[in-house]
């Protein structure tokens, strides 16, 4: 098995957080769905606090990945996305 670079690493790492996060707020978002069928609005705003914490992961997700595009294009390594 080959050593994994840096890179790779990092790449693995990215993407394993944004599919957590992803995970997670589909979960989220499926949950208010359902409070919202029920016209349960306590439900719909105790979820609010959880939606909003992976919103902010989601963006600090955003960001690592400009933050990575920009490093391997500064490395010469090619990245579109």
């Amino acid at each position: 098995m080959q050593p994994v670079s840096p890179v790779e690493h990092d790449v693995v790492a990215f993407l394993g957080e944004l599919s957590s996060v992803q995970d997670e707020l589909l979960a989220v978002l499926d949950e208010k769905r359902k409070s919202l069928t029920r016209a349960d609005l306590t439900a719909v705003n105790a979820l609010q606090a959880r939606e909003e914490s992976l919103l902010v992961r989601l963006n600090a997700c955003q960001q690592r990945r400009q933050e990575m595009l920009a490093d391997a294009k500064t490395q010469g390594i090619p990245a579109q996305n």
